[in-house]
């Protein structure tokens, strides 16, 4: 009778390999080369077909890991489900506590440098990459679901098509990296540098982006609904057409970004800087831009619909044929502001500084243009709170008395400070 032969388990010995980088007991080129010759073997014994879900095997001894699309489908065997007393992920705001995740076994990669290493597909689910150095890896396709990849370097990684679904890469460095197509979904990436990453299709939906530096991003068809981008710089980005419905972009920096026909309805931009920001054509509806900074903003032929103004600074901006409806502007700063044939119904303006701007043609329809209420009671009443946590933001409302009030200097029309 034949001895029958036990499988090889390809996706410990993938894993094995890494730990062996990570030990500093072999260089990444040679775990290169291991993981090439390796990923070979698996297509010569399982065939070059993508398979589909085979009949689930005999239960092994412990978990298995699964690395690669190519050879297994992924989900076969997981690893133990968290304790009972742990809170349901869906209970979970963005993803957070990914590094309390349960320790699963040998996927402790901390402080590793696999820069340059090539991981391409492996299933890499719930482990420890805090503070690794993953440097221009190829993570393409990779599972990095619930991921610790806290200060983690990822620049100039390839991370297209990867699946970072609650992963935390709080202050990583994301810098140049490639991410079209990749899942998001509230990932917690609190803080992170992403300068000039390709974001194109990818899916950072109800992500916590607060504070994270998205300058110079690539964000074709990219999906931000219902994301954190509190205190987030934003400078420059091209969002035209984006999805930023219910956003929360609270203290912002979006000078100069194009938001032209983005979806901005029920977004809260309070505070938010949004100087010489496109804004033509954005859904508009329910939107919160209190005390928000819209200097040179392109508002033209825009419907504004229960929005709040309310001590927003508008000096110069373009709101020509606009049409506002149920609209807070009180002690808003709307000198040197074009509002040519603008129509402003059920709106209030006390307070409001229209010093030489230009009304040719606007008509107003249950709307008060006196001004006859104090503007340091109105500014009293002003509801500004910016929790940001250990984020040291803070937004001065000290002196908008000073820059709305009646008897103040005439309002400089020159470049702000910051």
């Amino acid at each position: 009778m034949t001895e029958q032969t036990e499988p090889r388990d390809f996706a410990a010995e993938q894993i094995e390999i890494l730990n062996l980088v990570a030990e500093h007991k072999i260089s990444v080129a040679e775990a290169n080369r291991l993981l090439a010759a390796l990923e070979q073997e698996v297509a010569q014994q399982r065939g070059t077909r993508r398979l589909d879900r085979p009949e689930a095997p005999a239960q092994p001894e412990r978990p298995t890991t699964i690395l690669t699309e190519a050879s297994l489908p992924f989900g076969l065997d997981e690893a133990p489900p968290a304790a009972p007393s742990r809170p349901a992920a869906e209970r979970e705001p963005f993803g957070l506590g990914a590094d309390e995740q349960p320790a699963q076994e040998r996927r402790d990669f901390r402080g590793a440098n696999l820069r340059g290493v090539d991981l391409h597909g492996m299933d890499l689910e719930g482990a420890n990459l805090r503070g690794a150095n993953l440097q221009g890896a190829n993570l393409r396709g990779a599972r990095l679901v619930r991921a610790n990849l806290i200060r983690a370097n990822l620049s100039e990684a390839d991370l297209s098509e990867a699946n970072l679904e609650r992963a935390n890469l709080q202050a990583a460095n994301l810098q140049r990296a490639k991410l079209a197509q990749a899942r998001m979904v509230r990932v917690n990436a609190q803080a992170a540098l992403m300068n000039d990453a390709d974001l194109t299709g990818a899916n950072l939906e109800r992500a916590n982006l607060q504070a994270a530096d998205l300058r110079g991003c690539q964000t074709g068809n990219l999906t931000l609904s219902r994301a954190n981008l509190q205190a987030a710089n934003l400078e420059g980005l091209d969002l035209r057409g984006r999805d930023l419905s219910h956003t929360n972009m609270q203290a912002a920096r979006l000078d100069g970004a194009v938001m032209a026909e983005a979806r901005l309805d029920h977004a809260n931009l309070q505070a938010a800087r949004l100087g010489g920001a496109d804004l033509q054509g954005a859904v508009l509806s329910h939107t919160n831009l209190q005390a928000a900074r819209l200097v040179e903003a392109n508002l033209a032929e825009q419907r504004l619909d229960h929005v709040n103004l309310q001590a927003a600074r508008m000096v110069s901006a373009n709101l020509k044929n606009a049409r506002l409806e149920h609209c807070n502007l009180q002690a808003a700063n709307l000198s040197g502001a074009d509002l040519t044939n603008a129509f402003l119904a059920h709106c209030s303006m006390l307070g409001a500084n229209l010093k030489d701007a230009r009304m040719e043609g606007m008509r107003t329809e249950h709307t008060n243009l006196r001004g006859t209420a104090l503007v340091d009671e109105i500014l009293k009443g002003l509801d500004i709170n910016i929790d940001l946590g250990d984020l040291d933001i803070d937004v001065d409302l000290g002196n908008l008395g000073r820059m709305f009030s009646r008897k103040a200097e005439p309002t400089e029309t020159g470049p702000e400070e910051d």
